[in-house]
């Protein structure tokens, strides 16, 4: 299961606030993949480095600057595509951040 995770500000309990990483979707059907050289310099040409990509065939809410967990590694999403708006799938490109021991 892949995990879409959303930095957050949440109550301290003593009436002030603090901001976590909270977990915000579990995607049940999504698949993460790495991209090629080829495809990573393409990515680099628009902008958008990108090591790794997640397709999902859900359409859900996932925003530039979320983490995402999945098999004890964490990416960073630079940028969500609905290819031509047609609700198919989404394409999502991800830079590899580190491998995440114990809870991450």
């Amino acid at each position: 299961m892949v995990v879409i995770q959303r930095y957050t500000t949440v109550s301290n309990g003593f009436g002030g606030t603090r901001s976590e990483w909270t977990n915000h979707l579990d995607l049940d059907d999504a698949v993460i993949d790495m991209m090629s050289g080829n495809e990573v310099m393409a990515a680099d040409a628009l902008n958008r480095a990108s090591s790794h990509i997640l397709i999902s065939f859900d359409i859900e809410d996932i925003k530039a600057g979320d983490r995402v967990l999945d098999n004890g590694e964490q990416y960073r999403v630079t940028y969500v595509d609905n290819p031509m708006n047609l609700n198919r799938q989404l394409e999502v490109s991800l830079i590899w951040e580190r491998t995440v021991t114990g809870s991450g």
